[in-house]
């Protein structure tokens, strides 16, 4: 018996992680690898919890992780736990079994050789090609910002939303942490109306460079609060693809 719960246990862990993951993949926004790890282990526990009342704590420990783990990404918590539910049921109308406070019991009588196989090739998928091929789809460009003598070789996100300008130059945001690397004399304070308010903010001119796309130059804001998927540094704008 002990394997049974054993075995289970990593079946519903492996299962959750990869939902999670899949959901994170989904919407663009990742969640950090040790959280999600830690979210999947504590879950699939609660499968292993048999005095009454179990299933309390597995509610209450859901909605803490929905506060605190998932926080702003409510997509991704709602999108995994369909595709946790999807995949528990999918097997278990393969292979039968039995269900505990909401985590799949295998039959201890299968082995399930083919649901290991694939979850092992649904996990080498997303580690060696669907990140490529996902970042690819959603305008993940490597670029080269230029300031004088330096250059800057990050990740960008084209977002098609940002259509700034600034004395008819397209406007870049950049994570504020570059910041420190540059001259403070070249960096000038601009007034520029967005889409939420009309601030004051932070900016350098500078030379960017994108296959396909060619050196345009650029006004580079410095943005305290930038968070991208696919660790994603700068926000780029969509008149740099259309070269205007």
């Amino acid at each position: 018996m002990e394997g049974y719960i054993e075995v289970s246990f990593l079946f519903c862990f492996l299962t959750i992680y990869l939902s999670v993951k899949l959901a994170c993949f989904s919407c663009l926004k990742m969640i950090n690898k040790k959280q999600m790890l830690f979210y999947s282990a504590i879950t699939a526990i609660h499968g292993c919890l048999f005095f009454d009342n179990a299933w309390i704590c597995l509610i209450i420990w859901e909605w803490l992780c929905f506060l605190q783990i998932f926080k702003s990404r409510r997509k991704v918590y709602f999108m995994a736990y369909a595709i946790r539910i999807l995949l528990f049921f999918s097997v278990f109308a393969w292979y039968h079994g039995s269900f505990h406070n909401g985590m799949y019991y295998l039959p201890i009588d299968e082995h399930m050789w083919m649901v290991w196989l694939l979850y092992a090739f649904l996990f080498f998928m997303l580690k060696r090609k669907w990140h490529t091929l996902l970042a690819q789809g959603n305008y993940v460009y490597p670029a080269t910002l230029s300031f004088a003598e330096k250059k800057l070789h990050i990740k960008g996100y084209l977002d098609s939303g940002n259509l700034l300008r600034h004395k008819d130059l397209p406007v870049v945001f950049l994570d504020a942490k570059y910041a420190s690397y540059f001259d403070e004399k070249n960096i000038e304070l601009v007034v520029m109306d967005t889409i939420q308010k009309t601030g004051m903010m932070q900016c350098m001119k500078a030379q960017l460079y994108m296959e396909g796309a060619g050196t345009q130059l650029v006004y580079v804001s410095f943005a305290k609060t930038l968070h991208l998927p696919f660790d994603c540094e700068v926000l780029l704008n969509m008149n740099v693809m259309t070269l205007g």
